[in-house]
């Protein structure tokens, strides 16, 4: 096998994992999306009508390229793991609104760090806070998070938002 298939593969495997966990969110699905897509498209097109250029290597990095770009463009595996871990996180949201959230909990396939209920009735369930921001679930009423700089909507009322940290001015 070529080492094109061996990098589209891993590249595939990588963004399921960072689509799952939500670490995906922070970069836009078009800059990983597009050139996957234009990469299998290319070097497919290429193939066609050159039986010799159609190598196992070949196909298959069209093909891990293809799923990379379907990958990307749909947050499918986050979306999976989300409808696995809703009930889970249904509840931990009525805790959190009732006040009895507990930080380092489980919620499904997500480990809650921190949880928050604003003015608005939102509750937020932050699966990771770093320097640079937090990323997690909200589970709100209102069709858009106004302080989330990317957003994902799960559907039900729940979303996946990356609220970037507030620098000191």
């Amino acid at each position: 096998m070529k080492w094109e298939a061996w990098i589209w593969g891993f590249a595939s495997l990588a963004i399921a994992v960072c689509s799952a966990t939500g670490a995906l969110i922070r970069i836009s699905p078009v800059l990983v999306a597009v050139p996957a897509t234009l990469f299998a498209l290319g070097a497919g097109a290429f193939c066609i009508g050159r039986p010799r250029f159609a190598t196992v290597g070949r196909i298959l990095a069209c093909i891990f390229a293809g799923i990379a770009a379907i990958l990307a463009a749909t947050q499918l595996p986050l979306r999976t793991s989300f409808a696995g871990s809703k009930g889970a996180l249904n509840s931990a949201a009525c805790d959190a609104a009732a006040g009895r959230f507990k930080p380092g909990v489980w919620a499904g396939c997500y480990c809650m760090k921190e949880s928050q209920v604003d003015s608005s009735g939102n509750v937020y369930l932050w699966t990771s806070i770093d320097k640079r921001g937090r990323r997690g679930f909200v589970k709100t009423k209102a069709p858009i998070i106004l302080s989330a700089t990317h957003e994902v909507d799960l559907g039900e009322g729940w979303s996946y938002v990356y609220v970037p940290s507030r620098r000191p001015s």
